[in-house]
């Protein structure tokens, strides 16, 4: 699978989706971030000016592609007695593996939905204090 990547730019406040990012290493040191859409980013400026996110290759109950830093509610994650749960789980890369909240992230998908993500809907962080 090759790898997909989309990034939020915080002063355009506005997700960048692109058939195709070019990373680019300088003699310097530097790296430099283009697309097919005429934008670069700079390494300097990662975390300040923008974020990049991995696709996790997965996609949700809709059919649309899970990406690092969306926000995804869980249906099958938390029992409560005989019905389950609905809790909201941040798509994160950690240890080796994607996962929401404390599990693989491919056990769940098929029966979670993308609700928004950590930069454009940071709103949905604060309506669940259960959301890791």
């Amino acid at each position: 699978m090759m790898p997909k990547f989309r990034v939020f730019d915080k002063n355009k406040k506005q997700m960048v989706e692109s058939a195709w990012w070019d990373f680019y290493f300088e003699d310097e040191g530097l790296l430099t971030v283009t697309s097919d859409l005429d934008v670069s980013y700079y390494a300097d400026d990662l975390g300040e000016v923008w974020e990049i996110m991995q696709s996790t290759g997965l996609h949700d109950k809709n059919g649309k592609e899970i990406y690092e830093g969306d926000i995804i509610n869980c249906r099958d994650l938390w029992l409560d007695g005989d019905r389950r749960k609905t809790h909201k789980q941040i798509v994160k890369y950690d240890s080796g593996m994607f996962s929401a909240g404390y599990v693989s992230l491919r056990t769940s998908n098929s029966t979670s939905e993308i609700i928004g993500n950590i930069y454009e809907n940071p709103e949905l962080l604060e309506e669940d204090d259960k959301c890791m």
